[in-house]
């Protein structure tokens, strides 16, 4: 998902700027409109040039996968529905 730049007011009437991701940059404005905050701009992130080289992203090792598996497996039986367990696990 693309990652956008933004700048605006908060409900305090204090400038304010980050990061925000989202699918498309209306979908950034709403998230930022439900944070009450009046934006400015909001402009997509360049790319990083070393995003797409594997030796820098994390390696998902064994553990990690078991410990992934084990926590699925443990929702889906308390009766979770499928895509709620994976958004969730997604934020961890």
């Amino acid at each position: 998902m693309p990652v956008y730049n933004w700048k605006g007011i908060n409900s305090y009437g204090e400038k304010r700027k980050g990061k925000i991701e989202a699918v498309d940059e209306a979908g950034a404005r709403a998230q930022l409109k439900r944070m009450r905050i009046d934006v400015q701009s909001c402009k997509e992130a360049p790319k990083d040039l070393l995003e797409n080289i594997d030796l820098f992203k994390p390696k998902v090792t064994g553990k990690d996968l078991v410990i992934f598996t084990r926590q699925l497996s443990t929702m889906i039986d308390a009766g979770l529905p499928l895509v709620q367990c994976l958004q969730i696990l997604g934020k961890q």
